[in-house]
């Protein structure tokens, strides 16, 4: 049977060879197979001893496979090693020898990717991933790699060794490697680097988009805004940026928390921003509700392009927030956007009892069912799809009568990173769906479908953020008042 595994078998057949071996359990015989030159028929051998009873494997007969070239046969000798904890120091000296190697393949940097991953809750190995990211000589693709495997990594908190690393490589020349590292800075919210991340926002002679990505990073914990930094993003709202640039300056913007002079002086902008960064541009205005600062708000909404103005959802939200002076203002504006506040405000308070009296599993199966087929998008506790923001803990993070609005006008306030996009491109292809990635030289866009494309900036032609949500309007007409009522008892309760 050994010998059958020379052939180049399918995991099934494979599977099929070498459960035999480990019945028979003769360790005697199966452990020849270690000392074969083919690599199927040691790797074979190794997973069947391994599974035996009795049998407990050495370090000198799996460690040196880790450096077989084969690495279908590195992957189950990994596994293995990494299982055996008085192994790791001498793994990780593998795994350094790897980290080194000048010009990786693709299938190598995966296969780390991969392994290193799983192995990252080892003191040793984190160590090896934190001295190739701070080595000047580690290969500009290895560093990459490595770099997805600290934003991949199940860990909750980040070892000091990799905040040192990440510090490096925002440290160095290398600029791909940096803006990489800022998204890992930013997913991660690694407060220890925010004082690198602003020297280099606040550094001119850094290029443009890492410095709006060393911005983003901090803007939860910038207060206030630098002036210098606020106009250098407005700088980069202009049509003349490029629309990755234009998007990122406008998405940092509305994650800073600007003074009412910053919203007025934004407001005042808002005659040269474009349809794609118009969306989140507008929802700086949402944490405010000065006069002054909705007085600006409607005056820069009537000088913007007519391709620019929001959706009447979206203008609705913003306008319901400001009073006296300021609605009376918008009266025209609102008129001629089709937004009836008015209307809106009454179909609200007349659905408000529904937030109460609910059945929690009536809920659940209207969530789950095909009628109102909630879970086609959403996901609850495991169940469900990814393409909508994640329900499980939503009662919890809002209200009942933001629930219910959520509902009923659910373009009115869609949820950070659950926006659509529509990118038209030079060879006349057309996307739709929620960006997951991006870098300076292209964007990843995912479509209803989850297939995640990549689309080179190169070959954008036009890009721009719809103002409606894809979760589709009119829910709480399609649903009777009871089931409406269960629905929002289940959502209310998920915490």
């Amino acid at each position: 049977r050994l010998q059958a595994l020379r052939e180049d078998n399918d995991a099934f057949l494979t599977h099929s060879l070498i459960y035999p071996l480990i019945q028979i359990d003769r360790p005697d015989l199966t452990g020849k197979g270690l000392a074969e030159s083919n690599t199927r028929v040691r790797r074979g051998a190794l997973l069947a001893l391994n599974q035996m009873n009795h049998v407990q494997l050495e370090a000198a007969q799996v460690l040196p496979l880790l450096q077989s070239g084969d690495l279908q046969l590195q992957k189950a000798a990994f596994d293995i090693a990494i299982k055996n904890t008085n192994w790791l120091g001498e793994v990780s000296q593998v795994v350094d020898g790897w980290l080194t190697t000048a010009a990786p393949t693709g299938e190598q940097l995966d296969f780390w990717r991969e392994v290193l991953v799983r192995a990252s809750g080892f003191e040793a190995i984190q160590q090896s991933i934190a001295n190739a990211l701070q080595r000047n000589e580690t290969p500009p693709a290895t560093r990459l790699a490595l770099l997805d495997i600290v934003k991949q990594a199940p860990l909750k908190a980040l070892p000091g060794a990799w905040i040192s690393g990440l510090e490096a490589v925002l440290n160095s020349s290398d600029n791909e490697a940096r803006q990489a590292a800022v998204s890992v800075a930013q997913q991660r919210n690694l407060k220890p680097l925010d004082a690198t991340l602003k020297a280099i926002a606040r550094n001119k002679a850094e290029p443009t988009p890492l410095r709006i990505g060393c911005v983003g990073t901090i803007a939860p914990r910038l207060s206030p805004v630098d002036d210098d930094l606020f106009e250098m993003l407005l700088r980069h709202l202009q049509p003349q940026a490029g629309p990755l640039i234009r998007l990122d300056a406008a998405r940092t913007i509305a994650a800073l928390k600007l003074s009412n002079p910053q919203l007025i002086r934004l407001a005042a902008a808002l005659e040269t921003v474009d349809a794609l960064a118009m969306p989140p541009v507008l929802r700086s205005f949402g944490r405010s509700t000065d006069e002054s600062v909705g007085l600006a708000l409607v005056e820069g909404l009537g000088k913007a392009p007519a391709a620019s103005k929001p959706a009447a959802g979206e203008a609705g939200l913003l306008l319901r927030k400001y009073t006296g002076s300021v609605q009376a203002a918008a009266k025209p504006l609102v008129a001629k956007l089709g937004v009836d506040l008015e209307a809106q405000q009454k179909r609200l308070e007349e659905l408000m009892p529904l937030i109460e009296g609910g059945d929690f599993s009536r809920g659940k199966a209207v969530f789950f069912g095909k009628k109102a087929a909630c879970y086609t998008c959403h996901r609850v506790s495991g169940q469900g799809n990814v393409f909508g923001p994640n329900l499980t803990k939503v009662g919890g993070i809002r209200n009942g009568r933001d629930l219910l609005e959520s509902i009923v006008y659910p373009s009115a306030s869609v949820v950070q990173g659950y926006h659509t996009f529509v990118i038209d491109t030079d060879d006349d292809e057309s996307y739709t769906g929620l960006i997951t990635r991006q870098t300076p030289e292209a964007v990843w866009i995912q479509g209803a479908d989850l297939v995640e494309r990549k689309i080179d900036q190169k070959r954008i032609k036009s890009m721009t953020e719809s103002a409606l949500s894809v979760m589709p309007q009119g829910l709480d007409t399609s649903l009777s008042e009871n089931e409406l009522r269960d629905l929002m008892a289940f959502l209310q309760q998920l915490k």
